[in-house]
């Protein structure tokens, strides 16, 4: 967010005479020919009871009582003695001349509707007598307001709160490429002290503990899968209401603990949910699924596949309140679905933020899929490999940065779909593919 300084204008008054004008139409609109006498008479009245020509209100004329003088206190801060009562402030504020300029601007707003009555003008000016008092303590309160507002962004960028920011939208805040690292690198880091519960996961996918008591997931919980080939159950995503904060899934490594699951909901808001040392098959649907809520997602170690379906969940990640992602060390690797070349990493509804930071990850046969993000995004890809890319184009999104990246084969549009097929069971023997 910019910090905006908000500074009164000398002539503060003429925009409260704006204020007057209600639509009326505007002072530049004038044609004298158009005033009668009935509208110049008033006018001429004014000045003519005006006790103090425009020559004599000149700063250097102008006679200052006591009560106008402006003091110190003893802080050295200035200060303006309190006026005896409102009518001697409004009198000594409301000159004729000042007066005599606002009922002018005024009637030439009503240049075009005729004059308006003597009523309408006595109120326009009581009007204009309450703005002018009341404009102080208002702009005090917007500065006070946008204080307010630049503190707690401040403290949204401190805390690494990625939610609050995707809910602020201000992605500005993040100045260069260190910031921004630095931020996903807080949003991601988990907040919760001591040792994490641990829960076995076949134990969450069964939803019961041995006992027959149902398992509520808690935040801090570690959802822990050993070497193997492990089925987890995608309905006790979709039973959460609200995704716990600092769940964490971990395996034994990406080459040796084998996840299967139809998709991963994410309902409201969801504040670190990580994923550690496992691959992820998500048997021809796509893999977060955030409707309801921003979500902050860590992916360390892990190779997501099956992804790729060629329907509308042929995703990694979907959302529609915007997402902070951090991967280190992942695979994203198309071909292992039943439509291999139609998978996407992101797809993001109604303009969706996305703000991720990818460190050494390869990505293959797949659309990154951000390029509908709006301005202001940053996704950075940091010693990438990229292979296959199902639109180039996505190298030229607005927002997207890529470090010292390496880019193999383009994708062959005309090469049968069947020869960019991959297997399951190459990285995984003991798997069966039955869908």
């Amino acid at each position: 967010m910019k910090l905006v300084a908000i500074v009164a204008p000398v002539g503060l008054v003429v925009l409260v005479g704006a204020l007057l004008l209600n639509g009326a139409g505007s002072s530049n609109r004038r044609d004298a020919a158009l005033f009668d006498e009935s509208v110049e008479q008033p006018r001429q009245q004014i000045a003519a009871n005006t006790s103090e020509s425009a020559e004599g209100l000149r700063p250097e004329t102008v006679q200052k009582s006591p009560e106008h003088m402006v003091r110190r206190e003893e802080t050295g801060r200035p200060a303006v003695t309190t006026l005896p009562d409102e009518g001697a402030r409004c009198e000594d504020l409301f000159s004729p001349a000042l007066l005599a300029y606002a009922l002018e601007h005024y009637r030439d707003a009503w240049n075009e509707m005729g004059p308006p009555s003597s009523e309408q003008e006595s109120a326009a000016l009581e009007r204009f007598r309450h703005l002018v008092l009341e404009l102080p303590e208002k702009i005090a309160g917007e500065e006070i307001q946008i204080r307010r507002e630049c503190d707690h962004l401040r403290d949204v960028v401190r805390a690494g709160d990625g939610v609050e920011l995707l809910k602020t939208g201000q992605f500005d805040l993040l100045r260069d490429r260190d910031d921004h690292r630095d931020f996903i690198e807080r949003a991601v880091r988990r907040s919760v002290s001591g040792e994490s519960k641990s829960l076995a996961g076949g134990l969450f996918s069964r939803g019961r503990d041995e006992t027959g008591k149902k398992i509520e997931l808690e935040d801090g919980t570690d959802i822990v899968f050993p070497a193997g080939i492990h089925d987890l159950n995608e309905a006790r995503f979709r039973e959460i209401r609200e995704f716990p904060d600092d769940i964490r899934l971990v395996g034994s490594g990406m080459d040796t603990t084998l996840v299967r699951v139809e998709g991963i909901n994410l309902a409201g808001d969801t504040r670190r949910l990580t994923i550690e040392h496992m691959t992820i098959d998500c048997r021809d649907n796509g893999l977060f699924d955030a409707r309801t809520g921003g979500v902050v997602i860590a992916l360390h170690g892990v190779r997501i596949v099956g992804f790729d379906s060629g329907h509308g969940g042929s995703f990694i990640v979907s959302c529609s309140k915007g997402s902070v992602i951090q991967a280190i060390g992942c695979e994203f690797i198309g071909g292992y679905g039943v439509d291999p070349g139609e998978g996407a990493l992101y797809r993001l509804y109604n303009g969706a933020a996305a703000l991720g930071y990818f460190r050494n990850c390869d990505f293959e046969l797949l659309r990154l899929g951000f390029n509908s993000a709006p301005e202001g995004n940053n996704v950075v890809f940091e010693g990438c490999h990229f292979r296959s890319l199902l639109e180039r184009m996505d190298l030229q999104t607005p927002g997207a940065e890529f470090l010292e990246c390496r880019f193999g084969e383009e994708y062959d549009p005309n090469r049968p779909k069947d020869s960019y097929r991959k297997d399951l069971r190459e990285l995984f023997p003991g798997v069966l593919l039955g869908r």
